[in-house]
């Protein structure tokens, strides 16, 4: 049957098109969210284990200079603050992650303390 020249253009398909975009933006969203919260799982993870590894390593050898400059030879570019009290030490990192997003590169900062008793026999030996 010839089509009249006057008529509307056929709209086959089109709700599968409409259904395609809808379902890729909503996974785009998604995705950016889940990159996000593992950016900052993991850059929480290491500032803690930076503060950690330099709080042990200063109560050992009972040194909170050594502390700062471990945690950040382990995570540099991070604010790294120790203080020595009379039988704890605690050593606190922050640092800020760059997450994705539409607007342009958002940051979030991310903390990691550490507290540990003094070590009553400490050692000069490394």
């Amino acid at each position: 049957m010839p089509r009249c020249p006057l008529s509307l253009p056929r709209e086959d398909g089109s709700a599968l098109i409409e259904a395609v975009v809808i379902g890729s933006v909503v996974f785009l969203v998604v995705a950016g969210a889940l990159v996000s919260s593992i950016r900052v799982t993991i850059a929480g993870t290491e500032v803690r284990e930076a503060a950690r590894v330099g709080a042990i390593h200063a109560a050992r050898h009972d040194d909170a200079a050594s502390a700062e400059a471990l945690s950040r030879a382990l995570y540099p570019g991070a604010l790294v603050q120790a203080v020595q009290e009379a039988d704890t030490l605690t050593v606190s990192v922050v640092n800020r992650v760059a997450l994705p997003h539409p607007a342009g590169s958002v940051t979030v900062r991310v903390a990691g303390r550490a507290e540990v008793p003094l070590a009553p026999f400490r050692s000069d030996r490394g």
